[in-house]
């Protein structure tokens, strides 16, 4: 499993915590020159909804979850009324966890 430093973290990065998958909602640093810095963070437990505050030291290494990503293709064709019949496709990648 990947894991990660706190200062690599994201808002809505999904990390295993405890063996559960927690969502990052909000964080903060705090410390001074004179201590270490602190990664103060908010964290939604994915399948039970409760938040948690959590301090991270700047050493920390944290498991990310493993999400699987999804490709879809989509296809765009300019309005009937114009002329000719140009289509174009796009790409999209999305990830979605499921328990």
């Amino acid at each position: 499993m990947q894991t990660i430093l706190p200062s690599e973290f994201k808002r809505l990065m999904v990390l295993m915590l405890d063996g559960s998958p927690h969502v990052v909602e909000d964080m903060h640093t705090s410390g001074t020159a004179q201590t270490r810095h602190k990664l103060h963070t908010r964290l939604r437990h994915l399948t039970t909804g409760r938040l948690i505050d959590r301090v991270f030291a700047e050493n920390e290494r944290v498991p990310m979850a493993p999400l699987p990503s999804t490709s879809l293709n989509l296809a765009m064709s300019k309005s009937a009324s114009a002329a000719g019949s140009s289509k174009k496709t796009r790409t999209i990648k999305f990830c979605c966890w499921t328990a």
